[in-house]
Parts: C-alpha cells; structure tokens; sequence
C-alpha cells in the first residue's frame, strides 16, 4: 500500500501552499528555538524575553526580530552597535523552515506534526552541541519519544526497537575498543544516546543517515580545514532527518 501524503489529508491545499506554509511557520518556530537555546547555553534565565542584540544587548525592534529577512537586510550587522551578528542565527531560522517545509509538504499532518517536533528537537541539540559539544538527556529523549512514536505509527516498533539496541551495544562496545586503544573517549556518552534514538525511528535504514552524516563531516572538515574536535550532532541530525523523511515517504522501504 502506498503511503499517504499531505494531500490526502488536506485535499484543498496543494503541495507547494503546504510547502511554504510550513516553511513560514517553520521560520519562526526556528527562530524561537535558536534565540532560546543560544540563551541557555550562556546561562540566561529570561528565555522568553524580548530579543536583544547579543553584543550591546540593545532591545531589538519588531523589524530587527523578522526570520531571516532582517539578518539579510542588515547585512548580518546589528543597526546599533553594527556588530556581526552570529550566522547562527541565520542558518537556525533557515533549518526550522527546512525541516517543517518538507515536512508538511511531504507527510500527512500527524507524521508532518511529529517530524517537525522531531526536527526542532534535533535543532536544539545541534546548536547546544556546537556551542558546548554537549547533548542534553531531556532533548535526546524527547527524540527517542518521537522516534518511537514514528516508528509505531509506521508498523515497524518492534523491528525498529531491535535496531536501536543493536546500534547501541555495538557503540558502546566500540567506544571500549577505542577507549582501551588511546586512553581517551573518542565516542561520547551524548553521541551514543542521540544515534540509538534516531535508530529507533530510522530502522533499517539507520545506515544511510550515518553514512550521510559521516561524508558531511569529512567534507566540512576538508572544505574548511578544520583543526580539532568538531561537534558531531549537526551532521548527525541532517543526515537523520533526509533518511528519516525518504523512510517516511515509503522511498527506500
């Protein structure tokens, strides 16, 4: 049986509305994300306060907040102090709409929904782990929620529940060949947790998304020459979700 799409479920909307719809949505669900989690990381409590530049911390105007648009507009400068502004920014805002733009164009509304949580989710982690090379339990967990959730809607619980404790016991048992081998942690605990839960949802096809996580990361390190530890979660995540969008759409099942 084919699987559904966004058009089954809302027969009125073409694709390309779902599209761009979720695509708005997702830029300033993408928005909230970065702002609140950069926030975190720096140890701010008023996550929910107004945006402020992060260099002269002076309050932004509602033509200063617009996803995306204002980042272009100002040229990646804040119009008082005309400090950089952090691409960080930019290029969260611009994963949100990705993430919920497909999404809705790709999925029926419930898998849309949980992909996109899913996403926001793998979003979050991502920035944490570039700021401070660090994946929080509560984010890892809610991805193997919504892993496991995916999963079951799809029929595949129990096949996939098998993957994602195979992948973790053959991780773990390489981060102990490796830890013997060079004295030093060359898998971390959060890398570990974060792959078994998107194992749970990818199944299978959990191979494709670390193989495309593994070729991104070579060729950043290559384009940019990289030099030391590089945090693994953003490769991880993109890489999770192509899979796990193909996974969704019946492509490679």
């Amino acid at each position: 049986m084919s699987a559904l799409t966004s058009s089954h479920v809302l027969p009125d909307i073409p694709a390309p509305c779902l599209a761009a719809l979720g695509a708005v949505v997702g830029l300033v669900i993408g928005s909230f994300v970065t702002n609140t989690t950069i926030r975190s990381t720096r140890g701010e409590a008023n996550l929910l306060g107004r945006s402020v530049c992060d260099h002269c911390r002076t309050p932004l105007r509602w033509s200063e907040t617009i996803p995306m648009v204002s980042f272009l507009i100002q040229g990646g400068r804040c119009r008082t102090c005309r400090t950089q502004i952090d691409p960080i920014h930019f290029w969260g805002e611009f994963a949100g709409a990705v993430v919920l733009g497909l999404s809705a164009s790709l999925l029926p509304l419930p898998q849309a929904l949980a992909v996109g949580v899913l996403g926001f989710a793998l979003l979050a982690l991502s920035l944490i782990d570039i700021q401070t090379f660090r994946l929080p339990n509560p984010l890892v967990f809610m991805v193997l929620v919504f892993s496991g959730l995916l999963s079951v809607v799809r029929g595949e619980g129990g096949a996939s529940l098998l993957w994602a404790a195979g992948v973790f016991i053959v991780l773990k048992v390489l981060q102990f060949i490796l830890q013997r081998r060079s004295g030093v942690a060359a898998l971390g605990e959060g890398d570990i947790k974060l792959m078994s839960a998107l194992a749970l949802w990818l199944g299978s096809s959990v191979a494709y998304a670390f193989s495309l996580a593994s070729l991104g990361a070579l060729v950043f390190i290559v384009l940019t020459r990289w030099k030391g530890r590089i945090p693994f979660g953003p490769f991880l995540a993109a890489g999770s979700l192509l899979t796990g969008l193909v996974v969704e759409t019946r492509m490679l099942v």
